[in-house]
């Protein structure tokens, strides 16, 4: 049996998404198996998550990259060049074919956003919710009378939401509905979708096994999601 497609995950929180992301892998919906999980917060809790996986066999690698391990100057909010270079490092040694955003709460700059085709989740429709980000989001569809939020996974470019998006599921808008109890339906449908939306990413762009053979289908641009 040919080995699948290598997924590395970013992320700095709980890691729900990433381990409903996991999950998949192992129970058939989407045919790839992460391979390594970086994240810029030696607290967060998908290092948790990460350990009970790793008991039952799955062997997934992790690090902690982030500007302290990795100083230099950046806007706040932004990865740090050495930090970029640093993971980008890390995802060639583990011969990463695609990366995952998972509540990754960092601006991604080059040279990893160079170097890997990189989709990112997003807890509204876009682009009309573009740049906001946690519960902005769904105060901004109830400030406007939206009917439906929704969540989507787009491409990552230069600027926040901008790239192509991939999928967008909505979810309704109810009467009593807060900032909270929308977000929590959102992250739901995230979690309920991101390993169908992966998987069908992977078969209709063909991202295959290896850098090597990854290069046949996205050629480093930054437009590859768009072809």
């Amino acid at each position: 049996m040919s080995e699948r497609p290598r997924i590395g995950i970013l992320a700095s929180g709980s890691g729900t998404t990433a381990e409903a992301f996991i999950l998949g892998t192992q129970n058939g919906t989407v045919d790839a198996d992460v391979r390594l999980v970086v994240t810029n917060n030696s607290d967060a809790g998908i290092l948790d998550k990460v350990a009970r996986f790793n008991k039952l066999g799955l062997g997934i690698d992790t690090k902690v990259i982030n500007g302290t391990t990795h100083p230099g100057e950046a806007e706040r909010g932004t990865q740090t060049r050495q930090e970029s270079l640093a993971i980008s490092q890390a995802f060639t040694e583990a011969d990463i074919t695609l990366v995952l955003l998972l509540g990754y709460m960092k601006k991604v700059i080059n040279p990893l956003l160079r170097d890997f085709p990189i989709l990112n989740t997003h807890p509204g429709r876009l682009p009309e919710t573009r740049g906001l980000y946690g519960n902005q989001v769904q105060k901004f569809a109830l400030s406007e009378g939206h009917r439906f939020s929704g969540q989507t996974l787009h491409a990552v470019k230069a600027e926040y939401d901008t790239g192509p998006t991939i999928a967008e599921h909505l979810v309704p808008i109810m009467p009593d509905d807060t900032a909270e109890t929308l977000s929590a339906a959102v992250q739901a449908a995230e979690k309920a979708n991101i390993a169908r939306d992966v998987n069908a990413f992977i078969r209709e762009r063909g991202i295959e096994l290896s850098r090597t053979s990854v290069g046949k289908s996205w050629s480093g641009s930054g437009d590859w999601a768009g072809k």
